[in-house]
Protein backbone atom coordinates (compact mmCIF):
# COMPACT_ATOMS: atom_id res chain seq x y z
CA UNK A 1 0.00 0.00 0.00
CA UNK A 2 2.11 3.41 -1.22
CA UNK A 3 -0.28 6.03 -1.78
CA UNK A 4 0.76 9.93 -2.75
CA UNK A 5 -1.52 12.19 -1.38
CA UNK A 6 -3.93 12.55 -4.48
CA UNK A 7 -4.93 9.07 -4.42
CA UNK A 8 -7.92 8.27 -2.72
CA UNK A 9 -7.07 6.17 0.90
CA UNK A 10 -9.38 3.48 1.62
CA UNK A 11 -11.27 3.42 4.77
CA UNK A 12 -11.66 1.00 7.56
CA UNK A 13 -15.13 0.49 8.57
CA UNK A 14 -15.58 0.82 12.50
CA UNK A 15 -16.23 -2.82 12.98
CA UNK A 16 -18.48 -4.16 15.77
CA UNK A 17 -15.30 -4.98 18.29
CA UNK A 18 -12.88 -2.81 17.57
CA UNK A 19 -11.68 -0.36 20.07
CA UNK A 20 -11.73 3.46 18.56
CA UNK A 21 -9.83 6.40 19.95
CA UNK A 22 -11.36 7.27 22.85
CA UNK A 23 -13.58 4.45 22.98
CA UNK A 24 -15.82 3.14 25.58
CA UNK A 25 -17.17 6.57 26.56
CA UNK A 26 -15.26 7.42 29.43
CA UNK A 27 -15.85 10.43 31.11
CA UNK A 28 -13.89 13.63 29.97
CA UNK A 29 -11.74 14.94 32.78
CA UNK A 30 -11.73 18.28 33.35
CA UNK A 31 -8.94 20.09 31.39
CA UNK A 32 -8.27 23.08 29.10
CA UNK A 33 -10.59 25.16 26.82
CA UNK A 34 -12.47 22.06 24.63
CA UNK A 35 -11.83 22.06 21.15
CA UNK A 36 -14.74 21.79 18.80
CA UNK A 37 -15.41 17.72 17.95
CA UNK A 38 -16.12 15.93 14.41
CA UNK A 39 -17.29 12.30 13.84
CA UNK A 40 -14.47 10.06 13.79
CA UNK A 41 -15.42 6.95 12.13
CA UNK A 42 -12.75 5.04 10.05
CA UNK A 43 -8.40 4.41 10.73
CA UNK A 44 -6.01 2.94 8.64
CA UNK A 45 -4.34 -0.38 9.06
CA UNK A 46 -1.00 -1.71 8.20
CA UNK A 47 -0.14 -5.15 7.81
CA UNK A 48 3.55 -4.96 9.20
CA UNK A 49 5.37 -6.06 5.46
CA UNK A 50 4.99 -3.52 3.30
CA UNK A 51 2.19 -1.53 3.61
CA UNK A 52 2.92 2.83 3.78
CA UNK A 53 1.37 5.69 2.79
CA UNK A 54 3.43 8.12 1.03
CA UNK A 55 2.66 11.94 2.11
CA UNK A 56 4.57 13.40 -0.71
CA UNK A 57 8.14 15.02 -1.34
CA UNK A 58 7.43 18.20 0.27
CA UNK A 59 9.76 18.92 3.41
CA UNK A 60 7.09 19.21 6.43
CA UNK A 61 10.15 19.02 9.08
CA UNK A 62 11.82 22.50 8.75
CA UNK A 63 14.33 22.39 11.36
CA UNK A 64 14.68 26.22 11.50
CA UNK A 65 11.31 26.46 12.56
CA UNK A 66 9.23 24.30 15.31
CA UNK A 67 7.44 21.62 14.45
CA UNK A 68 4.95 18.80 15.89
CA UNK A 69 3.71 15.36 15.13
CA UNK A 70 0.32 14.62 16.33
CA UNK A 71 -1.38 10.78 15.48
CA UNK A 72 -3.39 8.13 17.37
CA UNK A 73 -1.61 4.74 17.13
CA UNK A 74 -2.91 1.13 17.80
CA UNK A 75 -0.63 -1.44 17.37
CA UNK A 76 -1.79 -5.07 16.54
CA UNK A 77 1.77 -6.81 17.61
CA UNK A 78 5.37 -5.80 17.60
CA UNK A 79 6.00 -8.79 14.70
CA UNK A 80 7.98 -6.49 13.56
CA UNK A 81 9.79 -5.35 16.36
CA UNK A 82 10.23 -1.97 15.59
CA UNK A 83 6.97 -0.52 14.28
CA UNK A 84 7.00 2.90 12.81
CA UNK A 85 4.42 5.46 12.90
CA UNK A 86 6.26 8.16 10.28
CA UNK A 87 9.50 8.76 8.42
CA UNK A 88 9.20 12.64 8.09
CA UNK A 89 11.09 14.64 5.09
CA UNK A 90 13.36 17.51 6.76
CA UNK A 91 15.66 19.75 5.91
CA UNK A 92 18.85 17.97 6.43
CA UNK A 93 20.20 15.23 4.91
CA UNK A 94 18.26 12.09 6.69
CA UNK A 95 14.40 12.07 7.81
CA UNK A 96 13.16 12.31 10.92
CA UNK A 97 11.50 9.27 12.13
CA UNK A 98 9.36 7.97 15.06
CA UNK A 99 8.99 4.13 16.30
CA UNK A 100 7.75 2.49 18.84
CA UNK A 101 9.12 -1.06 20.76
CA UNK A 102 8.85 -3.63 23.41
CA UNK A 103 12.54 -4.02 23.35
CA UNK A 104 14.27 -2.99 26.60
CA UNK A 105 17.01 -0.96 24.98
CA UNK A 106 14.42 1.09 22.86
CA UNK A 107 11.23 0.25 24.79
CA UNK A 108 8.40 2.60 24.36
CA UNK A 109 8.52 5.70 21.92
CA UNK A 110 11.19 6.68 20.17
CA UNK A 111 12.01 9.87 18.13
CA UNK A 112 15.10 11.09 16.06
CA UNK A 113 17.51 10.03 13.21
CA UNK A 114 21.00 8.37 12.11
CA UNK A 115 22.76 11.97 11.45
CA UNK A 116 21.25 15.88 11.68
CA UNK A 117 18.75 15.00 14.97
CA UNK A 118 19.21 13.42 18.34
CA UNK A 119 17.54 10.21 19.52
CA UNK A 120 15.85 9.78 22.25
CA UNK A 121 13.31 7.50 24.09
CA UNK A 122 10.49 7.64 26.47
CA UNK A 123 11.51 6.67 30.19
CA UNK A 124 10.63 2.59 31.03
CA UNK A 125 9.44 0.49 28.87
CA UNK A 126 5.76 1.91 28.26
CA UNK A 127 6.09 -0.45 24.41
CA UNK A 128 3.20 -2.97 25.75
CA UNK A 129 0.79 -0.63 26.17
CA UNK A 130 0.04 -0.10 22.67
CA UNK A 131 -0.86 -3.40 21.86
CA UNK A 132 -4.77 -3.56 21.08
CA UNK A 133 -5.63 0.07 22.67
CA UNK A 134 -5.72 3.05 20.57
CA UNK A 135 -2.81 5.98 22.65
CA UNK A 136 -2.04 9.57 21.40
CA UNK A 137 1.11 10.63 20.90
CA UNK A 138 2.72 13.86 19.94
CA UNK A 139 6.18 14.65 19.54
CA UNK A 140 7.08 18.43 19.21
CA UNK A 141 10.19 20.51 19.12
CA UNK A 142 10.81 24.03 20.13
CA UNK A 143 12.93 25.38 16.79
CA UNK A 144 16.25 25.71 19.17
CA UNK A 145 18.75 22.41 18.76
CA UNK A 146 18.40 19.44 16.99
CA UNK A 147 20.58 17.88 18.66
CA UNK A 148 19.74 18.49 22.24
CA UNK A 149 16.97 16.63 23.52
CA UNK A 150 15.44 19.18 25.80
CA UNK A 151 14.10 20.54 22.31
CA UNK A 152 12.02 17.73 21.77
CA UNK A 153 8.95 16.33 24.13
CA UNK A 154 6.76 13.24 23.83
CA UNK A 155 3.35 13.00 25.11
CA UNK A 156 1.42 10.37 25.92
CA UNK A 157 -2.72 10.50 25.81
CA UNK A 158 -1.76 14.30 26.87
CA UNK A 159 0.63 13.85 29.57
CA UNK A 160 4.63 14.44 28.75
CA UNK A 161 6.72 12.07 29.21
CA UNK A 162 10.15 12.13 30.24
CA UNK A 163 13.12 11.15 27.84
CA UNK A 164 16.60 9.22 27.90
CA UNK A 165 18.84 7.60 25.63
CA UNK A 166 18.13 4.65 23.01
CA UNK A 167 19.80 2.58 21.01
CA UNK A 168 21.13 2.57 17.41
CA UNK A 169 19.04 3.55 14.19
CA UNK A 170 18.91 2.30 11.27
CA UNK A 171 18.70 5.03 7.96
CA UNK A 172 15.96 6.69 7.46
CA UNK A 173 16.96 8.58 3.31
CA UNK A 174 14.30 11.55 3.69
CA UNK A 175 10.42 10.54 2.65
CA UNK A 176 7.52 11.43 3.97
CA UNK A 177 6.03 7.95 4.96
CA UNK A 178 3.02 6.65 7.31
CA UNK A 179 3.71 3.19 8.40
CA UNK A 180 7.36 2.95 8.54
CA UNK A 181 10.17 4.62 9.87
CA UNK A 182 13.68 2.99 8.22
CA UNK A 183 15.10 1.02 5.44
CA UNK A 184 15.04 -1.56 7.78
CA UNK A 185 11.95 -3.95 6.92
CA UNK A 186 11.49 -4.43 11.24
CA UNK A 187 10.38 -0.75 10.99
CA UNK A 188 7.12 -1.69 9.24
CA UNK A 189 3.74 -0.79 11.48
CA UNK A 190 1.74 -4.26 12.01
CA UNK A 191 -1.00 -2.02 13.61
CA UNK A 192 -3.58 1.29 12.91
CA UNK A 193 -3.04 4.77 12.61
CA UNK A 194 -5.36 7.34 13.09
CA UNK A 195 -6.09 11.50 12.84
CA UNK A 196 -2.48 12.63 11.76
CA UNK A 197 -1.38 16.20 12.78
CA UNK A 198 1.85 18.00 11.24
CA UNK A 199 2.22 21.57 12.70
CA UNK A 200 5.16 24.22 11.68
CA UNK A 201 4.33 24.76 15.74
CA UNK A 202 5.65 23.21 18.95
CA UNK A 203 2.00 22.67 20.26
CA UNK A 204 1.09 23.56 24.01
CA UNK A 205 0.54 20.70 26.61
CA UNK A 206 -2.59 22.57 26.61
CA UNK A 207 -3.43 22.01 23.51
CA UNK A 208 -1.93 18.48 23.15
CA UNK A 209 -4.72 17.28 26.10
CA UNK A 210 -7.57 18.95 24.19
CA UNK A 211 -7.13 17.19 21.26
CA UNK A 212 -6.85 13.87 24.02
CA UNK A 213 -9.93 14.90 25.54
CA UNK A 214 -11.58 15.33 22.43
CA UNK A 215 -11.16 12.18 21.27
CA UNK A 216 -14.33 10.19 23.03
CA UNK A 217 -17.75 9.13 22.34
CA UNK A 218 -20.83 11.05 22.06
CA UNK A 219 -24.06 8.79 22.09
CA UNK A 220 -22.71 6.08 20.22
CA UNK A 221 -20.70 8.06 17.52
CA UNK A 222 -17.44 8.08 17.79
CA UNK A 223 -15.88 12.05 17.92
CA UNK A 224 -12.56 13.34 17.40
CA UNK A 225 -11.22 16.97 18.06
CA UNK A 226 -11.43 19.62 14.88
CA UNK A 227 -7.93 20.44 14.82
CA UNK A 228 -8.45 23.56 12.15
CA UNK A 229 -9.58 24.90 15.65
CA UNK A 230 -6.46 25.14 17.24
CA UNK A 231 -4.72 28.19 17.52
CA UNK A 232 -2.10 27.02 14.62
CA UNK A 233 -4.12 24.64 12.68
CA UNK A 234 -1.73 21.77 11.08
CA UNK A 235 -0.13 21.66 7.73
CA UNK A 236 -1.33 18.74 7.32
CA UNK A 237 -3.90 16.22 8.37
CA UNK A 238 -4.47 12.72 7.65
CA UNK A 239 -8.02 12.22 8.86
CA UNK A 240 -7.79 8.37 7.27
Amino acid sequence: MKMGMGMPIPYLSNLPGVSRPGGGGTPVPPGPTPLAQIDNLNSMSFDGINDLIDLGTDVLFDSTGSFSFSAWVNITSYSPAYPGICRIKTDKAKGFIIFLSEISTYGGVNIGSVSGFMKAKTVGNIGGDFIGTWKHVCVTFDGVNTNNSSSFKIYVDGSSVDLTTTGAFSDSPNANFLGNATTNSATYLNGKLDEVGIFNTALTESEILSIYNATTVVDGVNKTADLSQLTTPPIAWYRM
